[in-house]
């Protein structure tokens, strides 16, 4: 019975060939878009899972209002994460903040002396607390993760970023300034971070 069924529904195929063309079309189209949305959704829930206990991480976002407007904002005071955590370790194990400036150039420049000093302009560098590297797991390639932002003055580079100032020298130890005022030293050099990580590193 199921063969006479498959060749009669053969026949009816080869019959109208233009309407079979169509619905084959139409069938490729509909698993084509099933297959690539359902791989889009995967990416985008991926973000950050490779973060320790990420269903434990949690973002504190306040709430601003002005001239009737509603804002969310995830712009802190200083204070809050040290507070936070001083007033409820029962809930808080650790805390991370970041600062971006909300500046989108800084510049660095590396060498002492006017024949050897070069200056870089830079995006997409942070200030972050020394618990980065444990709370988001963050793989430093060079460096100790428990003690390369532990002093003020620290500062990780990207692999790529620490090529480009310092090209095959190594760049451990030495010493850059930032934004002309702040002197700063080269503690670490920070690994692969996955490209499904909300925070995009320069280089």
């Amino acid at each position: 019975m199921l063969k006479n069924i498959l060749l009669s529904t053969l026949r009816n195929l080869t019959r109208s060939k233009l309407y079979t063309l169509i619905n084959l079309l139409g069938l490729a189209t509909g698993i084509a878009c099933f297959v690539l949305i359902g791989m889009y959704v995967y990416h985008e829930r991926s973000y950050d899972r490779f973060v320790p206990h990420a269903d434990r991480v949690y973002r504190v976002v306040g709430e601003i209002e002005m001239e009737g407007q509603g804002e969310h904002s995830s712009s802190m005071v200083f204070g809050l994460g040290p507070t936070l955590y001083a007033d409820h370790p029962e809930l808080i194990d650790l805390y991370c903040r970041w600062f971006d400036f909300q500046d989108p150039q800084h510049s660095l420049k590396v060498g002492d002396s006017l024949s050897t000093n070069k200056l870089f302009t830079e995006s997409g560098l942070y200030l972050v607390d020394s618990t980065v590297f444990e709370l988001f797991g963050y793989p430093l390639k060079v460096g100790d993760p428990k003690t390369a932002l532990a002093r003020p003055g620290s500062i990780v580079l990207s692999e790529a970023l620490a090529k480009k100032y310092f090209g095959d020298a190594d760049p451990m130890g030495q010493l850059m300034k930032w934004d002309g005022v702040l002197d700063v030293q080269v503690t670490g050099i920070l690994g692969e971070v996955p490209r499904n990580s909300h925070i995009a590193f320069e280089g």
